[in-house]
């Protein structure tokens, strides 16, 4: 006899949490938006060092808030047929100037990313020892040379688990998600208290100097 698992007391509430979260996402967007505003404004019109990059922040804020929203009413168009302006416009901001900007940023982070790497897996450890490999595994096993190491293991054969993109799939699948979703559980549930905290004028700290 098959056990059918206990309803989940929480399941109703979980469209009213979305709009929740929606909205108060939406919020944050705009609040965000007005502070980046205000912290290049003073910085433009004061003139201050780096003023250039406020004036580059406000010219790709407006550019992409304009053309993204008059884009929109091309979006179902036949994408043979030639674009308006504002679409073809949208296109080349999005694709040519923020994708690649992206993409190269990401690509400086990473020179960062294996030099914080080399201090904080230096094997003095178990768990740093651990670590290490484990991310030896996984960088193996997204390119195409590492991948090369075990490719003479046949994929029909019983010892293909041990093949690298194998091995990395499964790191990145089973522990890899186990730990993400306590992280994010427990960063959560650190958020829910605080924001409790904040809600009934208990928290002090670095931007509350007294119960407010």
């Amino acid at each position: 006899m098959r056990v059918q698992p206990a309803a989940n007391i929480v399941k109703g509430y979980e469209a009213p949490l979305a709009n929740a979260l929606n909205i108060l996402g939406g919020f944050a967007i705009f609040l965000g938006l007005i502070n980046l505003s205000l912290v290049h404004g003073r910085t433009l019109f004061g003139a201050k060092p780096g003023w250039i990059n406020s004036l580059a922040f406000f010219f790709g804020l407006l550019g992409m808030i304009i053309f993204g929203l008059a884009a929109l009413k091309y979006k179902d168009l036949d994408p043979t047929a030639p674009q308006p302006f504002v679409a073809a416009a949208y296109a080349v901001m999005f694709d040519g100037l923020l994708k690649p900007l992206q993409s190269t940023t990401f690509a400086l982070l990473g020179f960062f990313i294996v030099s914080a790497a080399y201090r904080a897996f230096r094997v003095r450890t178990t768990e740093a020892a651990l670590m290490t490999i484990v991310a030896f595994i996984v960088m193996l096993g997204q390119v195409p040379l590492g991948q090369m190491l075990t490719a003479w293991i046949p994929l029909d054969s019983p010892w293909a688990v041990l093949r690298i993109e194998t091995v990395t799939n499964w790191l990145l699948v089973t522990p890899n998600t186990a730990a993400s979703r306590g992280i994010l559980f427990g960063a959560a549930a650190g958020s829910f208290a605080l924001s409790l905290r904040v809600w009934l004028s208990l928290e002090r700290g670095a931007y509350f100097g007294k119960e407010f």
